[in-house]
Order: structure tokens, then C-alpha cells, then sequence
């Protein structure tokens, strides 16, 4: 039975992978050429939810990749050699420090 799981586990992080690979692709298409806003953000919207769902699978915690994302937006904002807009990084930092 374990080893049905494992199978079903690897089967669906490949399944993730090639739609966030997917998206992406589809994304960077778009950005090409003038278009709706909405069909950016559709995209967008997939390849976040797959790669919370890949996190979940990898590391067991929608929560944790929330921790992760957070640790690396404070080294952003702490790194004077960043590129960017930092306002950006603050406030999605705040954005994800306030859903919990």
C-alpha cells in the first residue's frame, strides 16, 4: 500500500511540475503581446496555486512555504545589493504576516 502512495506522490509532483512549467511559459507568452489583464492573472493564479500545492507535497505545510516566502522577503529588504523595488517586498511581506 506504501508503495501505491509513493507512486501516486512522484506521479502528481510530475503532474505539478509540467503545469507550472506550462503556466509559466504561457505567461511569459502573454507578456509578449497586449491582452487582458485578467488572462495574466488566471495564469498567475495557477502557477501559485500549483506550486503551493508542490510545497505541500514536498514539505507537508501550505504554512511553511508562507514562513519561507517571509524569511526571503526580510533578506531581500535587508540586502542593500537588491534589485527592485523594495516597497514591493514590504508590502507583500505585510500581506503574508497578516493572514496569520
Amino acid at each position: 500500500m506504501a508503495e501505491i502512495d509513493i507512486t501516486k506522490n512522484i506521479r502528481l509532483i510530475e503532474l505539478l511540475k509540467t503545469d507550472m512549467l506550462s503556466q509559466l511559459a504561457g505567461l511569459c507568452e502573454e507578456l509578449l503581446r497586449p491582452g487582458p489583464l485578467s488572462q495574466r492573472e488566471e495564469r498567475l493564479s495557477k502557477l501559485i496555486i500549483s506550486s503551493y500545492v508542490l510545497s505541500k507535497r514536498i514539505s507537508g505545510s501550505y504554512e511553511q512555504l508562507d514562513e519561507t516566502i517571509a524569511d526571503n522577503l526580510r533578506l531581500i529588504l535587508l540586502d542593500n545589493k537588491s534589485t527592485g523595488d523594495k516597497e514591493d517586498y514590504s508590502e507583500l511581506l505585510k500581506h503574508i504576516e497578516n493572514r496569520y
